[in-house]
């Protein structure tokens, strides 16, 4: 969803999780927020 657009900042997303083999769920509820420009250039990367 990420690599092909879908998701931009301040989308929510609700996930809901199964339990296995019992009759119970759980559900997350999320935000998308942007990626902190944290100002890396090949020259001051050093390789991360």
């Amino acid at each position: 969803m990420l690599t092909e657009g879908m998701v931009e900042a301040g989308d929510t997303l609700l996930c809901m999780v199964p339990e296995s083999g019992r009759f119970a769920v759980s559900f997350m509820h999320l935000t998308a927020v942007a990626a902190p420009d944290l100002g890396l250039t090949p020259s001051t990367s050093h390789g991360i």
